[in-house]
Order: structure tokens, then C-alpha cells, then sequence
């Protein structure tokens, strides 16, 4: 949603927006399509060696199955990119800019938890569930298993430890779920919303703010499987062994918990 309402192309075609879990942020935004492409199409066996337009006549030949689901998560995926047709730049260049496309109304918002079912998938804390807060430390500064990179400095990674001691004592894989989703979720909420009452394109009164909190039991049940899945490796024949402490972590409202009420 974030895309239409700043591509020329969308203007006059929404009335108003929902932007659930992300507003403007070039999280979704592909910075490097070309290399996307590539890696994916050799995941697929169609090798570029031939050129782009073989790969992609390759690529089309190929059935919709498990390993195109598995290709496809491996490289990244796929999403906006600025190809100067749909976008010149980010969706969070043109909001900052306060160029938005006019809409009567924007509700925008997050849920309470949203690294807790996003961490496990793309940007894992080391030795979770039980991670401790050299572990976190370790994370914030690029050491995620997954080889996303945060690269804080040391002085930046205590200022955040710091910043959440309380939640560091409790359960340190707890408190980088909630650092994961106030920095990736919740302020880049706020500050979109900012831009959107600042810009003129919708009503100030107009621009509606939530965060979700209720935890539904389907929500639950979702996010336990996760975590059985990642952090139970027996299930699918991965050392290292452990499975007893899975339960004890709560499930939260984490990314995606929202869907299910919404539709």
C-alpha cells in the first residue's frame, strides 16, 4: 500500500489506505533487482551464462513448486523496486518529501511483538531461544546467524542493552524481539505517520495510529509451530537437539497476528 500511495501512476485510484505491520521503509524494497534475479535463477538451475533472456525463458518453463518457494526464499524474493516506471525512488524518499498521493483517510500500524515471529526467519538472535546478552550484543553488531548485518558500534550496542536492562534481565532473546520491533516497526510507524499528517495529501485528523495487543488463539497456535519448527531441529533432522524450553517462550502478538482479525 505504502507503494501506491506515493507512484504517480496510483494517484486517484485509492480512496484511502491501511498499511498493516510496516509503513514507508525500504525494508520491502529491492535495492540490488538485478542481482535478485540472478541468484534466483540459478537457485532454479536456469544459469545466466546465456544472458538474462535465456534465464528468464528458463525460469518461466519451470513448474510452481516447492523449489520455486524455496529459491525464492533463499534469494530474498522479490518486491517494489524503483525501475523509473511505478517508482523513481523508495517509498520512503517520496513520504519524506511529503510527496503522497491526496486520500480521504491512512490507518497505519504494528503489532506488539513483531520480532517474534520475524527474528526466527530472517534475522535470528545466536544460541535462541536461550540466548544470553553476549549473544545479543553479538547480534546487534552483524553476528546474526542468518549473516544479516546490523553493524552497530560497540558504544551503540551498549546504549541499547542499556536502553532495555530491564527486559535484558528477564529473558534477553525477549528484549532483542522488542528492540527488533520498536527500531523496524513501531518508530518507522510513527515517523510515517508524521510525514503523512505533515504533507498536505491527507487530513491530519484523518491519519489513524494502532497497536495491536489482543493475541488471537489462531495468532498463538502460528507462532508455536514457528518456533517448534526453528528451535525444535529434531523435527526436521537438524543438530543441534533441543526442544525443552520451547514452551516456556510466550507467543505474543507477533508480525502477521493482525491478518486474521482483519480479514
Amino acid at each position: 500500500m505504502a507503494c501506491h500511495l506515493v507512484s504517480p501512476r496510483s494517484k486517484d485510484l485509492c480512496a484511502g489506505a491501511i498499511m498493516e505491520s510496516g509503513a514507508f521503509d525500504n525494508a520491502t524494497v529491492q535495492l540490488f533487482p538485478e542481482t535478485n534475479f540472478r541468484a534466483f535463477a540459478d537457485a532454479m538451475g536456469c544459469t545466466n551464462t546465456a544472458g538474462d533472456d535465456a534465464a528468464l525463458a528458463c525460469l518461466r518453463r519451470q513448474p510452481m513448486g516447492l523449489k520455486f518457494s524455496e529459491a525464492l526464499g533463499s534469494t530474498g524474493g522479490f518486491g517494489p523496486t524503483a525501475d523509473h516506471v511505478e517508482l523513481d525512488a523508495s517509498p520512503e524518499a517520496y513520504a519524506m518529501a511529503g510527496k503522497i498521493n491526496p486520500v480521504r483517510g491512512v490507518l497505519l500500524g504494528t503489532n506488539r511483538d513483531e520480532g517474534n515471529f520475524l527474528m526466527p526467519l530472517i534475522q535470528p538472535v545466536p544460541n535462541a531461544p536461550r540466548s544470553t546478552k553476549a549473544d545479543v550484543v553479538s547480534w546487534l553488531r552483524g553476528a546474526s546467524p542468518s549473516g544479516a548485518a546490523h553493524w552497530l558500534t560497540a558504544a551503540q550496542a551498549k546504549r541499547v542493552t542499556d536502553e532495555y536492562a530491564l527486559e535484558m534481565e528477564a529473558s534477553p532473546w525477549a528484549a532483542a524481539s522488542a528492540m527488533y520491533t520498536a527500531s523496524q516497526y513501531l518508530c518507522p510507524t510513527h515517523r510515517s505517520a508524521r510525514w503523512l499528517a505533515q504533507s498536505g495529501a491527507v487530513p491530519p485528523s484523518r491519519v489513524f495510529v494502532y497497536r495491536l495487543l489482543f493475541e488471537s488463539s489462531l495468532a498463538r497456535r502460528q507462532q508455536k509451530a514457528l518456533y517448534w519448527f526453528y528451535w525444535c531441529p529434531w523435527l526436521v533432522l537438524r543438530p543441534p537437539f533441543r526442544c525443552d524450553n520451547v514452551t516456556e517462550i510466550p507467543a505474543g502478538v507477533g508480525h502477521a497476528a493482525d491478518v486474521d482479525l482483519v480479514w
